[in-house]
């Protein structure tokens, strides 16, 4: 069970923090516990979730000791770019769709690998790859960035290094 001032992971909100929990009836339904979470960015809605319903919902967020392996371990976490387009769109709406930020880590590193290949023959992601890449950052870079006490920014350079191999410092 969680309890009041853990931070959770929930969904592509990201992190939130359990404020409270209460007992409430929203609309007709019969008075139950929900766990209330808060964006700790600020942005998005006030989230309520049953307290005896919120498993796959949301999870702990990572440990400090759990976001230095997944920032070590990112070189090795990137698989090759599947050329058949069914497959790897099956394959990142996988990665995307599960509850571990090493799958999110996963898809980053394959978005932006490709990406920077890309690039270098004057090309730009398809827009689904673009929007999928978009989606994998904000899954993957406010949780680290709220574990590690960095911004954003500072997370997106480190992933992109480690991915590239330079070790973190």
């Amino acid at each position: 069970m969680y309890q009041v001032d853990d931070c959770v992971v929930f969904g592509t909100t990201g992190v939130c923090l359990i404020s409270e929990i209460i007992r409430e009836a929203f609309g007709d339904a019969e008075k139950r516990a929900y766990y209330v979470l808060t964006p700790i960015n600020g942005k998005g809605p006030t989230i309520y979730v049953p307290t005896d319903n919120c498993a796959g919902k949301f999870r702990r967020i990572m440990s400090l000791e759990d976001a230095l392996a997944l920032l070590n371990q990112l070189p090795d976490l990137v698989c090759c770019w599947p050329l058949d387009d069914a497959e790897r769109r099956d394959l990142l709406t996988r990665l995307l769709q599960s509850d571990n930020p090493l799958d999110s880590a996963r898809a980053v590193g394959m978005l932006t690998l490709h990406q920077e290949q890309l690039a270098e023959d004057g090309k730009r992601l398809s827009a689904q790859d673009s929007e999928l890449l978009k989606t994998a950052e904000q899954t993957l870079y406010p949780e680290l960035a709220y574990v590690l006490g960095t911004d954003e920014e500072q997370t997106a350079r480190m992933v992109l290094e480690r991915i590239r191999g330079i070790p973190v410092s």
